[in-house]
């Protein structure tokens, strides 16, 4: 993200993800993952909600289990057949575009 647009985001370092994540939950956000996966929405047809923490996984693992399972719903960039996935800095660009764009932020 750039300097700049960090001023619209609100940015959160957690010590035990999955506590803060069922906490955020009780906060009436929505738990949004990441993966690649079959059973993940296309970002393409997802509304981001206002209240939403978005989770990004590792490049090489993406996200451990324990923390998707916390998650509400599961996306995913649509891609070229082949093509697996994007590497972290990447896929959170487009995230954040995606979310920037449902936030009228731009």
């Amino acid at each position: 993200v750039g300097m700049g647009n960090t001023f619209f985001l609100n940015f959160y370092e957690s010590h035990d993800l999955r506590s803060d994540l069922l906490e955020l939950k009780d906060f009436g956000y929505q738990i949004i993952g990441t993966a690649n996966e079959s059973n993940s929405i296309s970002l393409r047809d997802f509304k981001f909600p206002r209240d939403s923490a978005l989770i990004i996984g590792s490049e090489g693992d993406g996200m451990d289990e324990e923390i998707k399972a916390c998650s509400d719903v599961l996306l995913k960039i649509p891609m070229i057949e082949g093509v697996q996935h994007f590497n972290a800095a990447c896929a959170s660009a487009v995230f954040l575009y995606e979310i920037s764009q449902s936030s009228n932020l731009l």
